[in-house]
């Protein structure tokens, strides 16, 4: 819900009780500036002692910064802020209520309100600062907390169940901030209905705050903030709401909206939708199964700039993400899957940077238009990124024809109508993509291809896209090694390129929030990549590379298959020769009677560090794998000085000589 004029205009009735409050400077003798409220009348002795919050209110008084400690218990009535120092000495403080133990210690979530209003403040707003800490709100008639002030809010381990209208309606004057943090929202329900209904003069900062299952129509929103100035999401989740997940309006142009780590999921409207003059970015983000968008930037500033880093939206009933801007857009790093329109639709007059950029499976991968009628993209880049499997790859429409466009390095597959579509009078510059095949991508001008087709000028679009050389294949780049059979590494590297050795796949393809498309296997021991170590293994590339460790299982042939999207696969041999590790106990390169010794001496009780030599562990002289040690390993070092056959030893344990 947006601000109103009734409300408009209660928030300057509100500054001016703050500057009359301000003026009355003369509180009654004896007033104190802290009171308790516990249901049981206790306190933990702490005096003065009621067992109504709105009693101890209206005993506390200003002009210090007054709070009111509540002990723990359900108190069924509702508290108005207004009638703190009683009618009769309205010298308002800052105020705080805060939920404390059965010792008085803070603590959230022990204190219940359970009443129609459970905190409130008059038509006429509180004038100074207020928060308000720990509480669990059970409203049965309005909102949980519906406070209007002239100072700033603060609202700190809060939870508002099945309120019958907003779960938060929060509302400063002025340049009054509003932050919000550890606090829920659950079931909010009525017309117009949202979990946290903020509007702010000031700045609104919000932290691990959670909106769920608002109901009451299609502006039933999870968040719903109107700021003056910055709004700084982070740890926030919205999901299952009626309308958006969360609404942002920011008003001023030299201010900014910035949402990380959080997430809006399976919300009825859009995910996340901002509209603002100014900057916004999105960090760190999912924003996936909501009927609309996912995430929305509405930005009509003339610097207006839209950045999306680690961004994961997919399944949405229209985009993953819409951005429109006069300005610039750039999105690095994000997964869009899914959707049922586009990946992402960006709008944008300035540059337009998409980097790693994972889109597999929308109506549409990336269409990109300009913000204004008549207007032309100024710039754009695609590079390291996945378009597979989409209807259209990428879709640019009237970029300038004398900006720079670029698109390569990318993996573009498997997409059902095109790979590219160009309709502009410009040229998009597009060497080095992987199309789905080795021959490139379908074109008048590679009329034989069976790869993905691009669409410009001579085939029913515009301008001209310039697509030679493509990447053709896989190659081994570099193998450092031979390995030997007791776990001696080998590095392996891929690279992908054209015939030329030009051009290279550089970084991805796609984004890192979900595994890389390109896996490796091995028929000969364990291959390491990424952290994980096993038969088979997946890897981004870096720079130009796909690196992968081989820890071979035995001499002989190891066979490294690579499987990338869309054909893009590749084999390679390495020999792996014999090692000479196991039973080397001096680490010299070879094996002999000092290793006999050494073994004997090991197996005889003497302890690593006093044996000489490089001896790393029990493995090292645990040569049949048993898990013990005995006469049997100097024996199996003493066979192979003596060049006898290797001893039968268990299964998977290197035998010395071998």
């Amino acid at each position: 819900m947006t601000t109103s004029p009734v409300r408009a205009a209660t928030l300057v009735l509100i500054l001016c009780a703050a500057v009359v409050a301000g003026r009355t400077q003369s509180a009654l003798a004896g007033v104190p500036s802290t009171t308790y409220a516990d249901v049981n009348g206790v306190c933990a002795s702490h005096t003065p002692c009621y067992t109504k919050i709105q009693d101890a209110l209206k005993a506390v008084g200003g002009p210090n910064d007054a709070t009111v400690f509540v002990f723990p218990g359900t108190y069924n009535e509702s508290v108005n802020l207004n009638g703190m120092a009683s009618s009769s000495n309205q010298t308002f403080a800052n105020l705080a209520l805060r939920t404390v133990d059965a010792a008085g210690a803070p603590a959230p979530g022990t204190a219940t309100i359970h009443g129609p209003s459970p905190i409130s403040t008059t038509a006429q707003g509180f004038p100074r600062d207020v928060t308000i800490d720990g509480f669990i709100l059970q409203p049965t008639q309005k909102s949980g907390i519906d406070i209007q002030v002239g100072g700033s809010i603060t609202l700190s381990n809060a939870t508002a169940t099945n309120a019958p209208g907003n779960g938060f309606d929060l509302a400063t004057a002025g340049n009054g901030s509003v932050t919000i943090e550890h606090s829920s929202s659950d079931g909010a329900h009525g017309p117009g209905a949202d979990g946290f209904d903020v509007s702010s003069g000031g700045n609104v900062t919000i932290t691990d705050a959670t909106a769920t299952n608002s109901t009451g129509g299609a502006e039933s929103d999870g968040f719903d903030i109107t700021s003056t100035y910055d709004v700084i999401v982070s740890g926030a989740v919205a999901a299952d709401n009626q309308g958006r997940g969360m609404f942002v309006q920011q008003l001023s142009e030299d201010a900014q909206v910035a949402v990380s780590s959080s997430s809006f999921e399976d919300n009825h409207d859009s995910g996340l939708y901002i509209a603002a003059p100014s900057s916004a970015f999105a960090g760190g983000v999912t924003a996936s199964g909501n009927m609309g968008w996912g995430i929305v930037a509405f930005l009509s500033g003339a610097s207006g700039h839209f950045g999306a880093e680690s961004v994961r939206a997919d399944g949405n009933g229209q985009a993953g993400i819409f951005a429109q801007t006069p300005g610039d857009v750039v999105i690095n790093n994000t997964h869009l899957e899914g959707n049922t329109n586009d990946g992402a639709h960006v709008m944008a007059d300035g540059r337009v940077q998409i980097n790693r950029v994972g889109v597999i499976g929308n109506g549409e991968g990336i269409l990109l238009t300009p913000n204004s009628s008549g207007g032309r993209v100024a710039s754009s880049t695609i590079e390291g990124s996945l378009l597979k499997d989409n209807g259209l790859g990428a879709e640019l429409v009237d970029l300038s024809s004398t900006g720079l466009h670029e698109a390569s390095g990318n993996v573009i597959c498997g997409n059902s109508i095109a790979g590219l579509d160009l309709k502009a009078d410009a040229t998009l510059n597009a060497p080095g993509n992987w199309w789905g095949d080795a021959s490139g991508p379908l074109h008048p001008n590679n009329p034989s291809a069976t790869g993905d087709e691009a669409i410009d000028g001579a085939n029913g679009g515009a301008g001209t896209i310039q697509f030679d050389p493509w990447i053709t294949h896989a190659d081994l780049q570099q193998q450092a090694g031979p390995a030997g059979p007791t776990g001696n590494l080998s590095t392996l590297s891929f690279a992908f390129r054209d015939n030329t050795g030009t051009y290279f796949l550089k970084d991805g393809p796609g984004d890192d929030l979900v595994p890389s498309p390109v896996s490796m296997s091995t028929d000969n021991g364990l291959l390491r990549a990424g952290g994980v170590t096993d038969t088979s293994v997946r890897s981004f590339i870096e720079d130009i590379h796909t690196n992968v460790t081989l820890i071979p299982g035995h001499s002989g042939d190891a066979a490294i298959t690579l499987d990338g999207p869309c054909g893009l696969d590749g084999q390679i041999t390495a020999n792996i020769e014999p090692g000479l590790s196991w039973g080397d106990l001096n680490c010299d390169g070879t094996i002999g009677p000092a290793d006999v010794l050494r073994g004997l001496r090991y197996t005889d009780g003497l302890s690593l560090d006093d044996i000489a030599g490089c001896g790393v562990d029990f493995a090292a002289y645990d040569l049949d794998c048993t898990g013990t040690l005995d006469g049997r390993e100097p024996l199996l070092i003493a066979l192979h000085v003596a060049e006898l056959p290797p001893l039968s030893v268990r299964t998977g344990c290197p035998a010395v000589g071998s």
